[in-house]
């Protein structure tokens, strides 16, 4: 699951983008951010669940969207919205 979104209004020029992917044993979630043209910083959590990293993932979405960010791309594989992962 991924989303870009820009935030373009003068005098910004900014991006962030959001994904969320499965590793070995956990679930990643991925983040850039930055000027558009300009070198990106960047920041990787873990997550023991699905449900934990998408609840990180949807407060995120809703503060960009709050501070005057627009989504440009947005790509969500079907077979990840609730996938189960193993229970320990």
């Amino acid at each position: 699951m991924e989303i870009y979104f820009e935030n373009r209004t003068w005098p910004h020029s900014k991006f962030y983008r959001l994904e969320i992917e499965l590793v070995l044993f956990n679930v990643c979630l991925k983040r850039e951010w930055g000027r558009i043209g300009r070198k990106k910083r960047g920041k990787v959590e873990y997550y023991k669940t699905w449900k934990d990293a998408k609840k990180v993932y949807q407060n995120i979405l809703r503060r960009r969207i709050r501070n005057g960010y627009k989504v440009v791309k947005k790509n969500i594989r079907i077979n990840q919205l609730d996938l189960p992962l193993f229970r320990t």
